[in-house]
């Protein structure tokens, strides 16, 4: 009688846990299924990017090393549409979206942003004097291979003052150079003086 007990005791413990994971289990199953194929899509490109990002680099895989970069912005998107996505769920319920319009408002000011550094770093005469130094340089050719591309790793810094005497300025830019042989990093020290009309490089340092 007592082991009947025991097992109906333990048999309505099980059901009960078990009744308590699956209301557990509702929410999250109910968020997954207010979030659009897009915001989905987005997120898991992302987050697959900079996965390769991270390897390509440390297992020295010389393919497609801009996927850390563009992976920023995919994740970026991801977040803005998964907002917008509760936004429109929680409007159908007549429930506040206060908190979702200041994130969605939030990640489309830092998504402009370094759209617009990332731009003016790139079409900068700095980048362009970077980008021949390395292109031309025989002793980087020698490590890496006729210099098939460069790309902006990571936004530097550029700081230029103007007076009467014209344009100076200091930079610091982060590359990787695709050679046939291999890519390389280099972080790039650039100067440009009152009495020159161009950049030139000061430092071309490799970064590993």
């Amino acid at each position: 009688m007592r082991r009947l007990r025991r097992r109906i005791t333990w048999g309505l413990f099980r059901c009960e846990k078990l009744r308590l994971e699956t209301m557990s289990l509702k929410p999250q199953n109910q968020l997954l299924s207010e979030i659009s194929t897009t915001t989905k899509l987005l997120l898991i490109v992302g987050c697959a990017f900079l996965s390769y990002g991270y390897l390509c680099s440390a297992a020295k895989i010389y393919f497609f090393w801009e996927s850390g970069i563009i992976a920023w912005y995919l994740l970026l998107l991801g977040a803005i549409s998964f907002f917008l996505n509760r936004i429109d769920t929680k409007s159908s319920r007549k429930q506040p979206t206060v908190i979702e319009k200041a994130a969605t408002f939030g990640l489309v000011f830092i998504l402009a942003i370094k759209l617009i550094v990332f731009g003016a770093f790139v079409f900068s005469d700095a980048f362009e004097t970077a980008s021949n130094y390395l292109k031309t340089n025989d002793r980087i050719r020698s490590e890496i291979g006729p210099v098939k591309g460069v790309i902006l790793f990571s936004e530097g810094e550029i700081n230029t003052a103007t007076n009467l005497k014209g344009e100076q300025g200091e930079g610091v830019l982060n590359l990787v150079v695709k050679g046939s042989n291999k890519y390389k990093h280099y972080e790039m020290h650039l100067v440009k003086k009152y009495e020159e009309n161009a950049w030139q490089v000061v430092e071309a340092s490799p970064k590993n």
